[in-house]
């Protein structure tokens, strides 16, 4: 289910570009939201906690797109 999260909105736009942006903010507020949840589980500060995973995510995906567009 946590893989069909980013795939939402590509159901709903016409232009795969638009898919690609609601796809990006969608998955940064649910990482944040899971990392939020995670650091309270295990008693690290929430915020400080939710704000690493979301920038862990938003890093890897912006490495994983740079890459795509060097090997085009």
């Amino acid at each position: 289910i946590g893989g069909f999260i980013p795939l939402i909105p590509y159901f709903y736009v016409s232009s795969p570009v638009d898919g690609l942006i609601y796809s990006a903010e969608i998955t940064l507020v649910a990482l944040f939201v899971f990392g939020y949840f995670k650091s309270k589980v295990t008693g690290q500060n929430p915020w400080i906690g939710s704000m690493k995973v979301a920038s862990i995510g938003a890093a890897a995906a912006t490495a994983a797109f740079l890459v795509a567009k060097l090997f085009q």
